[in-house]
């Protein structure tokens, strides 16, 4: 018996075995598989989440990029823009300097002739100032003479009719 006992005995332990197998499977599949597969779940949907957050972010990084493109454009074109208003108004403002001082030395000009101008006639009024004082001394002694004013007379109408003819 000692034989069948071992045989009883192994045969216990592989229907154990497997009970404990069936009840490990069971137990699996009922509590441990929906856990899993709820978690495996949850992990394939925040997975796609970030997939999707990934597109979106990519993009929303390509119309950065080609936002930031357009804008480079639009500075440059700006620049370039600003560049030729600043040509312009230094055109312009040198034009204006030029006449500026083209004005500047007409008016000088001018002033120096008013001024010469009045110092003629400041050195004219001086001379017949002098002119006047020196023939109202000189001229009723030289008209003194008998025939003298005659003759300045008669020189001044021939002098006269000679500019008429």
């Amino acid at each position: 018996m000692f034989i069948n006992q071992a045989i009883v005995a192994i045969i216990f332990r592989l229907v154990n075995f497997v009970i404990i197998v069936a009840l490990g499977a069971y137990a699996f599949k009922k509590y441990i598989m929906p856990a899993a597969s709820i978690l495996m779940a949850k992990k394939e949907a925040e997975k796609e989440l970030l997939f999707s957050q990934q597109m979106l972010l990519e993009y929303k990084q390509s119309e950065l990029d080609q936002l930031t493109k357009q804008e480079a454009v639009q500075s440059e074109n700006f620049k370039i823009k600003i560049d030729a208003w600043k040509r312009v108004t230094d055109g312009e403002r040198a034009f204006q300097a030029k006449e500026h001082s083209e004005k500047r030395a007409a008016i000088a000009k001018k002033n120096h002739k008013k001024q010469e101008l009045r110092e003629q006639m400041h050195i004219q009024r001086e001379v017949a100032k002098a002119v006047i004082l020196d023939l109202q001394s000189y001229l009723p002694g030289h008209f003194e003479k008998q025939n003298v004013g005659a003759d300045y007379i008669s020189s001044i109408v021939c002098f006269m009719d000679e500019r008429v003819s």
